[in-house]
């Protein structure tokens, strides 16, 4: 039987993830569930009430940033796939360093994104933390 995939999207960026969401429905034929957060303070308690598969984090973010975020989400679960999403690259070895298992770059295509994502999902986990 097949399990519906979950994703949460955290990001200030109402518009960003509006987009977001177009796509990963239209990747995935509406075959899965998103939820929303708009800070990380957000992010942490859907990641504790829905549990997802896989977590895509803006780092710039108020009241708590996505660093911040991970951290918190990792100590929940540490085994946690969260991909770090920004346009802020300095933060790079801070997001892998602290758990995430892929940085992406926001200017980086939403095909690009959604292979990874597609990665996640079939274990990938060696290809994905080499990206």
């Amino acid at each position: 039987m097949f399990k519906m995939k979950k994703i949460l999207i955290v990001d200030d960026s109402k518009s960003y993830i509006h987009i977001f969401k177009s796509f990963l429905n239209l990747y995935f034929n509406d075959n899965i569930s998103i939820y929303v957060a708009y800070n990380g303070t957000e992010a942490i308690h859907q990641f504790k009430e829905n549990n997802p598969d896989l977590v895509l984090m803006d780092y710039h973010m108020p009241s708590m940033n996505g660093l911040e975020a991970l951290k918190k989400i990792i100590e929940i679960k540490c085994d946690s796939m969260v991909i770090i999403l920004s346009s802020d690259d300095s933060i790079r070895n801070k997001a892998l360093k602290h758990g995430a298992i892929a940085f992406v770059p926001k200017r980086k295509r939403f095909s690009m994104i959604m292979d990874l994502i597609n990665d996640c999902f079939n274990k990938n986990l060696e290809e994905i933390i080499i990206k």
